[in-house]
């Protein structure tokens, strides 16, 4: 069986997308995947997806395949909420390790800008309340992260004002992505000016809503690509709960563990990192994050942005794309950007001599976790 697995292929879907639906979404990049790892359609034999808020297509991996020509022997669609990016990449990995396939395609998609109001989508989100205890008082995403923010902020001393530096240091990253569809810089009070969500969080604290569409080919073996073969280092993953309530502690989270977990799994350190691409639901989500994996001191992940630290040249560039705050929804754009750095692809934001890279992805209330450590073939 296969000791590594392979990224051999990426391919991003054409956004805003109105008129089209999800599944056309997850079709075409699906197909620019394939044609990126020099494969086609019956090389194919393994292919997962992610699941649309938006689209009703009940079967999303075979309505997929279908339309790819594909004919794969195993074929599935997960939900993982947020950390289904680099839940997709895991079980691809899974399968390659395993033997059961040779080329996996994985893809996640999704018309939540064009093809739904925003308050619709809003509401089908907020679906991760508790039935009993959360659900009757309408809390929304943004409100139950809000909290967590609350507590943060109390416990560390940080204020909302470090948290919008955060917002403000990857608005810079999405300055230089032609793809992001926000890149007007921004400041501090900006971030604090816009209108305010859920209290301490801002407009500008919460992540995009928009149409996206990203793929990637999972192989056995590096290919025949003119493209840089990208090994699956490692992957962890780990879940804490499903409701806010049941959560040990306001303000935490295990994403430092199961990024170590995989940190370790690869033989690497934080140390060793060239590029970090953390879950950026809301500046909350990554300040957690980067403090947790122990980037940043308790309640200094935003004067570290303020300082630069996250920049290309800086100490550790994060989210290079701009994130979810800025370029675009969906984690599994976060591993596509990753891959692309370290191809040396990522044209105007090229992190240099980028070898190692983690990605990190959420799901739910802080839930559910999932972290990839991808590094570039020598």
């Amino acid at each position: 069986m296969p000791d590594q697995a392979w990224i051999t292929g990426v391919g991003l879907a054409d956004v805003p997308a109105p008129g089209r639906r999800a599944i056309d979404l997850f079709v075409q990049a699906g197909s620019r995947a394939v044609r990126d790892a020099a494969l086609g359609p019956d090389d194919i034999d393994g292919l997962v997806t992610g699941y649309s808020l938006v689209d009703d297509a009940l079967m999303p991996a075979d309505a997929t395949a279908e339309a790819l020509g594909t004919r794969p022997s195993t074929c599935f669609t997960l939900n993982a909420g947020g950390a289904t990016g680099t839940s997709l990449l895991r079980q691809a990995e899974l399968l390659i390790r395993a033997g059961r396939c040779r080329h996996v395609l994985v893809a996640w998609a999704d018309n939540r800008a064009s093809g739904a109001s925003q308050q619709a989508v809003v509401s089908k989100l907020a679906g991760v309340g508790h039935p009993d205890l959360e659900a009757p008082l309408a809390p929304t995403i943004p409100a139950l992260y809000a909290l967590h923010a609350t507590r943060y902020l109390a416990e560390t001393g940080a204020t909302a004002h470090d948290l919008a530096e955060i917002a403000v240091a990857f608005r810079r990253h999405a300055a230089r992505n032609p793809a992001a569809h926000k890149r007007a810089q921004i400041t501090t009070d900006d971030v604090r000016g816009s209108p305010s969500i859920a209290v301490p969080l801002t407009r500008l604290d919460c992540c995009l809503i928009t149409d996206f569409g990203a793929a990637l080919v999972v192989s056995a073996t590096p290919g025949d690509t003119p493209n840089r073969p990208i090994a699956v280092a490692a992957t962890a993953e780990g879940h804490a709960h499903e409701h806010l309530l049941a959560t040990a502690r306001l303000g935490s989270s295990i994403s430092g563990r199961v990024a170590t977990e995989a940190l370790v799994a690869a033989g690497r350190r934080v140390e060793d990192l060239d590029l970090l691409m953390v879950y950026d639901s809301f500046t909350i989500t990554a300040a957690i994050q980067l403090e947790e994996l122990g980037i940043a001191p308790a309640g200094s992940a935003g004067a570290m942005a303020r300082d630069g630290a996250f920049d290309l040249d800086g100490t550790l560039p994060v989210n290079t794309n701009g994130g979810m705050l800025s370029a675009i929804n969906g984690g599994i754009h976060l591993v596509a950007e990753a891959v692309l750095q370290l191809q040396g692809r990522a044209t105007g934001r090229q992190v240099s001599d980028a070898d190692l890279a983690l990605v990190n992805g959420i799901g739910g209330i802080l839930s559910s976790h999932v972290s990839v450590v991808l590094e570039g073939a020598t």
